[in-house]
């Protein structure tokens, strides 16, 4: 299950900040910074103004580097896989009456499937 806090905590773990650095980096009290890596908040998403602090301070630390996509999945935000960019970007590519032919078809599959 999607478990916010214990992730945001490995994170800045894996960057070796304490709480106090890592709130002192995003300018945030460390109690509030703290009550985001509690696993009492449950599956809550990050906020966004969060996972943008996050992004600007904990990108490429650590060992492994943070990748921007364990950022973003802190929010809620699903990274698109290479191969689903490149029908994107091909589908993006179709003239208009295509696409919207197109998309019809996959909303009324998606309907079906349920």
């Amino acid at each position: 299950s999607f478990t916010p806090g214990p992730r945001l905590k490995a994170l800045r773990d894996r960057a070796n900040l304490t709480v106090r650095a890592l709130a002192d980096l995003l300018d945030m009290p460390s109690q509030s910074y703290a009550d985001y890596e509690s696993a009492a908040r449950g599956n809550k998403a990050l906020p966004v103004f969060l996972i943008q602090g996050l992004l600007n301070v904990l990108l490429r630390r650590g060992d492994p580097p943070i990748a921007e996509e364990e950022i973003l999945e802190l929010g809620g935000f699903r990274v698109l896989s290479d191969r689903l960019k490149r029908l994107v970007s091909a589908f993006e590519k179709l003239p208009a009456p295509l696409q919207e032919a197109h998309e019809k078809l996959i909303i009324e599959s998606a309907d079906k499937q349920g």
